[in-house]
Formats: structure tokens, C-alpha cells, sequence
């Protein structure tokens, strides 16, 4: 992180990000030295230096650049699957582990302009016990299952806020293909 630091705990990074001023800076979390293991904040400063943006100073901006560039990859890619999908997608559904990352969750209301339902978070193994009731009997369809997973377990709503136009569009020319 910073030297002679600790690293923080999940919920101090949310926090730190939160109060970080918004849209300093972003990554595109598709370059290739974001995918593997390592120095994660200096390959941030880096790529921010390189593409001659400001590099965060402190770790709450260095959170909230990545959360942000998160959000609006995710706005990238509910688009790219509007477009394929030949229709608007009004509701972007966040299941598992990232189902309790709130800050992330309010991000990707605000940067994709959808709702985001987020939860439950135990997905996989709720999934796997629906499965298992419909081949047993217990619920008749895939849709009975989903009825009883929504009355059975929270799921949390947020609605887009913010303007995050010229927020997408730095994002955009950023993360634009080089041209050949």
C-alpha cells in the first residue's frame, strides 16, 4: 500500500473511497497488469502517470479510481450486452460475495444508469438447493424457485444517481482500442 502501512480491512477501503473526491482518475481494469497478482497500487500510479492523469496520492483516491473504473467497465458491458441482446437491460442483478460491497453497488447505479439489485449473497449454494428442490418435487419450475429465493432472502436496491456522462467519456477514450 504506502509504506509503513497496514493494509486496511474491507470495510476501511469502502470508507476511504467513499470520502475520496470522485472521478480524479480512472484504469482500465482490462489492461493486462491489472490481472494478475502484485503491487496493484503502483501499477495504479503508473498507469495514471502514463496516461497522463493525476496519480492518487493517498489510498482512499487509489480505492475510489479502482471502484470507479469497476463501475464504469460494467457500464461498458451492460451496453455491449443491450446491443447483442437487441433491447435495453433496465436492471444490472449482483449476486455472491460483491452483493455486499454497497459503495461498489451505488457506483454501478449511478455509472451504468440502472437499477442494481444486489443479493443474495449466498448465490451459489441458494442456486444449488433450488435446483435440488425442483428435481425432487418440492417446487414445480426454475420460476417457483426464483419466487421463493425473492421472498426468502434480502435483495438491496439502488437507483442510479449522479451525472456521470463526462465521467464515461474520459472512461471511453481511455480505454479506447489503439488503432492499428
Amino acid at each position: 500500500m504506502w509504506p509503513g502501512e497496514d493494509a486496511p480491512t474491507y470495510d476501511k477501503i469502502t470508507v476511504l473511497a467513499d470520502q475520496a473526491l470522485p472521478f480524479t482518475a480512472f484504469i482500465d481494469p482490462d489492461d493486462e497488469r491489472f490481472l494478475r497478482p502484485g503491487d496493484i497500487p503502483s501499477r495504479v500510479r503508473a498507469f495514471c502517470t502514463e496516461t497522463g492523469q493525476p496519480v492518487p496520492q493517498d489510498p482512499g483516491t487509489l480505492f475510489r479510481v479502482l471502484f470507479e473504473s469497476l463501475a464504469l467497465r460494467y457500464a461498458v458491458a451492460a451496453d455491449e450486452l443491450a446491443k447483442v441482446a437487441g433491447h435495453r437491460i433496465d436492471a444490472i442483478h449482483i449476486v455472491g460475495g460483491g452483493a455486499k460491497n454497497e459503495f461498489l453497488s451505488r457506483l454501478t447505479a449511478g455509472a451504468t444508469g440502472r437499477i442494481v439489485r444486489a443479493g443474495p449473497i449466498e448465490a451459489a449454494a441458494i442456486g444449488n438447493v433450488a435446483i435440488q428442490a425442483i428435481a425432487a418435487g418440492e417446487l414445480a419450475d426454475l420460476a417457483d424457485a426464483r419466487a421463493l429465493i425473492a421472498r426468502s432472502f434480502p435483495i438491496r436496491t439502488y437507483e442510479p444517481s449522479g451525472d456521470w456522462a463526462a465521467a464515461r467519456e474520459r472512461f471511453d477514450r481511455l480505454t479506447a482500442p489503439m488503432p492499428i
